[in-house]
């Protein structure tokens, strides 16, 4: 059985791209099952797509994801009117489609330790232990700490985080402290009638656990949970302390991004590279029964960097102080390193250096931290090129991606 997808595009531009949707609304219409799905345009081309399981014990997270080859037409804002259908089919018979960004883990001796993403543009090896190396630095858990970003003059990958070495010489030794996408901590609210506002959890120390991961035609996607921190708090109803045990999940999302037209069609390189995020916290009571549903609580996390931006930062953030949904770091002259961030959930204004942090050149630290939000997208964006360029296209993604994604939903 087949079902017809609307697709809604709020921007008052024409575009294409990802769209992603609820799987499970679609799996109860058809009983399709995740591997054997085909999506058809309206004039019946088929597009590249994949189902992402992303949390076993949550089916209503699985997600549809393909790829518009064709742009859309602008649609209304509210997405009340669709600008284009999509077809979504079973197909035993076809053939499996070939694969785009690639994901692969390293787990000597049975355990997950680091995570390798990498797709045309981007490669990126991010940490899931504290000790990643088996030395005395138990602080790269949760952290990439290494960024390549595709450079199409000298047709090589380059390292971002410390460019200036890497531009100099592939051989010399890279600053051994770089590291992005790192969260450090995560604060939850306390309740009205306890002492302190929130309580803090640290998670530099901390490993994560993998749980689930998928690589198809769109997109590699792995969902990571912290180990489990207590969050106590008095309930005064019972007079009781009650305990829950929170883990942070975080959704890592590399694309295929090898999809950039002009105006006539025609294919153009772009010299960025991006990894989406989604970020939630979920909470079990720790004494209660084994059929319990988990709670997702409203929640703050604060991201820390260790870049190489330059001596003299004060020119190098590029924040609105009253558009607290993206800034960009740069680096204006030659190599022209720079990263974007975007947020749906607001940030406060960069710290740089990042308040304690003790080791030699603190000029390369940075950290902010994001609103409070039961569950926040953000978007990394590394980027060679002119400050204009980078602000540019990061205030794009957070309205493409963020503020006003391409949608799909079951249209009758």
């Amino acid at each position: 059985m087949s079902v017809r997808l609307g697709v809604f595009n709020p921007s008052p531009h024409w575009r294409q791209g990802f769209v992603t949707t609820h799987w499970q609304p679609i799996f109860d219409e058809t009983g399709i099952p995740p591997k054997k799905i085909v999506v058809r345009d309206s004039a019946g081309k088929r597009l590249r797509a994949q189902v992402d399981e992303i949390d076993p014990e949550d089916p209503w997270r699985a997600t549809l994801v393909f790829s518009l080859d064709q742009k859309v037409a602008p649609g209304p804002q509210d997405y009340s009117t669709p600008s284009d259908y999509v077809f979504v089919d079973q197909d035993d018979s076809a053939e499996p489609q070939k694969l785009g960004p690639q994901l692969e883990i390293t787990e000597p001796a049975g355990q997950e330790r680091t995570l390798h993403l990498s797709n045309e543009r981007l490669r990126i090896q991010f940490h899931l232990v504290p000790a990643p190396g088996g030395d005395d630095r138990r602080y790269f858990s949760g952290a990439a700490s290494s960024v390549q970003l595709y450079d199409g003059l000298w047709h090589k990958y380059i390292e971002v985080l410390d460019n200036f070495r890497a531009a100099q010489s592939p051989y010399l030794d890279h600053d051994p402290e770089k590291r992005c996408m790192q969260i450090d901590q995560v604060r939850l609210p306390s309740p009205a009638w306890d002492y302190l506002p929130y309580q803090q959890f640290d998670l530099i120390g901390r490993s994560y656990q993998l749980i689930s991961q998928s690589s198809g035609s769109v997109r590699a996607s792995v969902t990571i949970a912290s180990q489990p921190f207590d969050y106590v708090y008095y309930d005064p109803a019972s007079q009781e302390e009650r305990l829950l045990a929170c883990r942070l999940y975080r959704v890592l999302n590399l694309y295929n991004e090898n999809i950039c037209l002009d105006e006539q069609g025609h294919y153009v390189y772009d010299k960025a590279g991006s990894i989406i995020e989604e970020l939630f916290v979920k909470g079990l009571p720790k004494h209660g029964k084994p059929d319990t549903k988990a709670v997702h609580l409203y929640f703050t996390a604060r991201y820390f960097m260790y870049m190489d931006l330059g001596l003299t930062i004060e020119d190098r953030i590029n924040q609105f102080t009253r558009i607290r949904d993206w800034f960009v770091l740069a680096y204006e002259g030659d190599p022209f390193q720079s990263f974007g961030f975007a947020t749906s959930a607001h940030a406060d204004l960069v710290a740089n250096p990042h308040p304690g942090f003790l080791p030699a050149n603190k000029h390369k630290s940075f950290s902010w931290s994001l609103g409070p939000s039961r569950e926040t997208q953000c978007v990394h964006l590394f980027m060679r090129g002119s400050l204009q360029e980078i602000v540019s296209r990061t205030g794009r993604a957070w309205s493409d991606y963020l503020y006003k994604p391409l949608k799909a939903k079951i249209s009758i």
